[in-house]
């Protein structure tokens, strides 16, 4: 920030200077947004150089959260109502963000029906005007939010309010997307040298909700892949992608295939795809829970319109009314695996930390093998099969479908 403001011979206007401080303040909010939520009470510097020679101390948690509240303020007010360039932050990524502050604020102290209602009302003004007076708007397909097609540096989607714009190549090191090179199945998906994520899949207690709930296959099979599924977009030259994989839920999310499959774009360890920190469909979550506020549940329309709008895309019927536990829940399975699932734990902790305690203590998170048992049908048909999960528990066995190529 120092450079900009104080750059000798610049010929910026005050407004250009204005943005790129709100860019940089922007991210320090997010790197405090961390702090606070993995460390708790932090120092806060607010001036690198000036504060050079002094002693670092602790502040309050409280105090932490009001110098996140504003840098993002300042962002809101001094960045663009569009990006100037791909991938560049806009006022509506400040507010998207300032609500998800303030919904988590609400609850710093409080306990569960208590939350400080002007932070509720200060979440429901930002999400609601990033909502009605943004130019962002949701995809028509949950699964093409994590193509590179429609998710890369050159080519931000209607959806993403913030994501780390990566590079298609891994020179110099640093600007490229690894993910996929630790979690796809197979090196023949990427077809780079890497992809060894063979032992990497989703958690057993998000492989259970998708047995609990074989109706929201859209989400679940761009998310993790079970035996059967088939994936045409990777592997292309040679078909595509037919998962074989018999004992784990193998990623599926973020993993996009070879350079071929993307255009020619990628390389070793640079799958060519941003990952989003921020989407328009959690702004919609954040707002229909901020709606509902100390409530223990709203019927309010809404509300309903904008929950039901995400969970619609993904296939999944309607509600009528909504709770603090179902919005966590549908938040969890419509951003798994894009960093947010502590982060709601976190704050849920702030007012009611024995919930959030017994949640985590409650997932399974241990090993497990998927048991399935495919019919004798001939292999050009759909196979009905069960899926048995945890070590042979059949209790929540359901019947779903293997698709098999003759």
């Amino acid at each position: 920030m120092q450079g900009i403001l104080n750059a000798p011979g610049s010929t910026a206007s005050q407004s250009a200077k204005n943005a790129g401080v709100a860019e940089c303040r922007f991210m320090r909010a997010m790197g405090y947004y961390y702090l606070v939520n993995n460390w708790g009470a932090v120092p806060i510097i607010y001036d690198n150089i000036g504060q050079l020679d002094k002693a670092s101390v602790r502040n309050t948690i409280e105090s932490v959260w009001q110098f996140i509240i504003l840098d993002l303020k300042y962002a809101a007010a001094n960045l663009p109502a569009t990006a100037s360039q791909q991938g560049r932050l806009t006022k509506y990524s400040a507010e998207g963000m300032l609500a998800k502050m303030y919904l988590t604020r609400a609850g710093l102290g409080k306990t569960e029906g208590n939350r400080t209602q002007s932070d509720l009302d200060s979440a429901k003004y930002y999400a609601a005007d990033v909502i009605h007076s943004s130019p962002y708007s949701l995809l028509a397909n949950y699964k093409d939010l994590f193509k590179s097609a429609t998710n890369n540096s050159s080519n931000n989607n209607s959806e993403s309010l913030f994501a780390l714009q990566w590079m298609p190549t891994n020179t110099p090191w640093g600007v490229n997307n690894s993910f996929q090179a630790y979690v796809a199945f197979d090196p023949k998906i990427t077809q780079t040298g890497d992809g060894w994520g063979s032992a990497q899949g989703g958690s057993a207690d998000l492989v259970k909700y998708y047995i609990a709930n074989p109706a929201d296959s859209i989400r679940r099979k761009s998310t993790i892949m079970f035996q059967g599924d088939f994936y045409p977009e990777l592997d292309q030259k040679d078909g595509g992608i037919n998962v074989t994989n018999n004992y784990i839920a193998n990623i599926k999310k973020y993993v996009v295939g070879s350079p071929a499959d993307n255009n020619g774009k990628g390389a070793f360890m640079a799958a060519y795809i941003n990952s989003y920190v921020m989407r328009l469909a959690e702004v919609y979550l954040i707002y229909a829970e901020a709606i509902m506020g100390n409530n223990a549940s709203t019927s309010d329309a809404e509300a309903l319109k904008y929950f039901n709008a995400v969970r619609t895309r993904a296939g999944m019927p309607a509600l009528t009314s909504i709770t603090f536990d179902i919005i966590f829940r549908e938040k969890r399975v419509e951003t798994a695996l894009e960093g947010n699932a502590w982060y709601d734990v976190m704050r849920l902790y702030y007012f009611n930390p024995t919930k959030a305690k017994a949640y985590t203590a409650g997932q399974d998170k241990g090993n497990y093998t998927i048991n399935y048992n495919c019919g004798l049908q001939p292999a050009h048909l759909d196979v009905g099969i069960y899926v048995g999960v945890l070590r042979g528990d059949r209790s929540n066995d359901l019947p779903c479908h293997c698709r098999k190529r003759s």
